[in-house]
């Protein structure tokens, strides 16, 4: 699986559980957005060519005498006909439309069927102006599309029509180096953080502090502590399922793997299938081949057999499974989001319930870990291409400019000034119809309606933080406070060969690893079969998965 489809995955998946939160709080925070009025950019480096029919940092404005309207495929979200019939009836695009000139119409799969209907609409040969996905469902990415026709190399398109984009992915080497590809194409429009640093963690490891506190027990630092923890909670506080796993029986994010040394994306058994590739001095490795892999399993299995491990996790498949779980009163240790916290206090019956961040736990007190969950600063999967047929690229490219222009950046994070929030000390304030919606929407939700939640823009992930409570908004100081990315993948691309030869080897190998795995920590299958479990994964290819891995990350290395 590539880094562009892992973040589409986890956006899909944040998407879900944070719509599960149920009331967002009446609180409200100040964020770092550009003000609407702003009309100073970041001026493009030197490196690129200087000739532009656009000027950087110019307001909102009209872009063309008569009424356009461009065309968009655009993957769905559950918010689509819960929240709104169609992204055609968010406010933010309703106002850009008004500004512009330029109306968007969108095509929309149903949720769930996007890879689907994305195939059919490129078989078809028929492509809307505009396309979202090219970097998760067109095998081979952004350069194949482009050599097969389906999308316009836009670097041309950029430098002249687009400099306020152009500013936005200077804003530092990485973005510049994750919004280009290997072969130097630009092929679309990228999400891009707004703000001087990348979103903290969202996910990581988290306890019942109240049973710490009823226990007087000191949070765990390392697995034996934490260990002692589970025992006393299943004995002490009738715990039946001290530790909550997902299906896959691997706690993503290595918020629980990264010190027994292997890496883990997402949670498997709720997401996706877990990847767990990660590098070392540049040297890709592939987790389950490791030795922490073996140690994992060992401890894991004791801990089931001990009645510590939930013995119902192959029923974990969702996220409302797992608050199920871990508001039931019997269970005290999991992998979470963070905005879950409030969720799960919502859901349980237990007024004393507390759940905070855990740091990584370690074999040893003072051990570093050197992988951790740790988010982007780009989002390839949300990004927006130009196909070839589109009439007016010039002015499609015009258009999605306008949208990491300061004031384009404020609109669709924030919505209608008067209506959605108010400038206070020159920073956007949500206001109620955000925060505590009279209709009852979430603040994820309400984002939705009014503003823009995923899309080709400057992203203000400050916006989702209103209301929430300190245990949610320093959580990340607990999960960063042992560990850094230093060994995590970066976003790196595969070629079209590539991406075929590691689908064919990996499909198979991630089915069996995951079945392995399970089995093996039930007790099904002796530890003693480890070995036997390398040399098949050995036998069916993961050889060619990793040398596309480290081809891949080698020619990141190099832009």
């Amino acid at each position: 699986m590539s880094k562009s489809v892992r973040i589409l995955s986890l956006l899909t998946c944040l998407f879900l559980m944070i719509s599960l939160v149920a009331g967002c709080g009446t609180g409200t925070a100040q964020s770092t957005a550009p003000t609407q009025s702003s009309a100073t950019a970041p001026a493009a480096a030197s490196a690129e060519p200087q000739s532009s029919s656009a000027t950087a940092g110019q307001p909102l404005h009209k872009l063309s005498d008569t009424p356009v309207t461009f065309t968009i495929w655009k993957p769905g979200t559950p918010a689509i006909g819960k929240v709104i019939q169609s992204y055609e009836d968010s406010a933010a695009f309703q106002e850009m439309a008004k500004i512009s000139n330029i109306t968007l119409k969108f095509d929309t799969p149903v949720f769930g069927q996007e890879a689907d209907k994305f195939n059919i609409m490129v078989s078809s040969g028929e492509y809307p102006d505009l396309i979202e996905g090219i970097a998760s469902y067109y095998s081979g990415g952004g350069d194949k599309a482009i050599s097969d026709g389906v999308i316009l190399k836009l670097n041309d398109y950029i430098t002249k029509d687009a400099p306020d984009y152009m500013a936005a992915r200077k804003a530092n080497k990485t973005i510049e180096k994750e919004t280009i590809t290997d072969t130097g194409n630009m092929y679309q429009f990228e999400e891009i953080v707004y703000g001087d640093t990348v979103e903290p963690p969202a996910w990581g490891l988290a306890i019942r502090q109240d049973w710490l506190d009823d226990l007087g027990l000191k949070a765990p630092v390392t697995y034996n502590d934490l260990h002692d923890v589970l025992k006393a909670f299943k004995d002490k506080k009738g715990a039946t399922k001290p530790f909550s796993l997902d299906a896959s029986g691997v706690p993503g994010f290595s918020s629980f793997t990264g010190g027994l040394g292997f890496y883990v994306a997402l949670p498997g058994g709720i997401c996706s299938t877990s990847e767990y590739f990660y590098q070392v001095d540049g040297k890709v490795k592939y987790g389950p081949l490791e030795p922490g892999y073996k140690d994992y399993l060992t401890m894991m299995a004791q801990w089931y057999k001990e009645g510590l491990v939930d013995p119902n996790f192959l029923s974990v498949k969702n996220f409302n499974d797992l608050i199920s779980v871990m508001s039931s009163g019997k269970a005290g240790v999991a992998v979470l989001p963070k905005p879950m916290f409030a969720a799960l206090k919502a859901n349980s019956n237990d007024p004393k319930f507390r759940m905070v961040a855990l740091a990584n736990p370690v074999k040893n007190p003072g051990d570093k870990i050197h992988v951790v969950n740790a988010n982007n600063w780009t989002f390839p999967g949300d990004g927006i291409a130009i196909s070839t047929s589109c009439k007016n690229p010039e002015l499609a490219a015009k258009y999605l400019n306008m949208w990491y222009t300061d004031a384009g950046t404020t609109l669709l994070n924030y919505g209608v000034e008067g209506s959605t929030y108010n400038m206070v000390d020159g920073k956007p304030q949500e206001t109620e119809l955000l925060t505590k919606n009279p209709d009852g929407l979430s603040l994820i939700d309400a984002l939705c309606k009014y503003c823009v939640f995923q899309f080709a823009f400057r992203s203000d992930y400050s916006r989702q933080y209103v209301g929430i409570s300190d245990d949610q908004l320093n959580a990340h100081k607990a999960w960063l406070s042992n560990a850094d990315p230093a060994y995590n993948m970066p976003s790196t691309s595969l070629t079209g060969d590539e991406a075929t030869t590691y689908a064919e080897v990996m499909n198979d190998i991630n089915t069996y690893v995951q079945e392995t795995t399970v089995k093996m920590l039930m007790g099904l299958t002796p530890l003693t079969d480890y070995d036997k479990m390398v040399q098949t994964i050995k036998n069916m290819g993961i050889d060619k998965a990793i040398a596309v891995k480290q081809a891949a990350l080698d020619r990141y290395n190099s832009r």
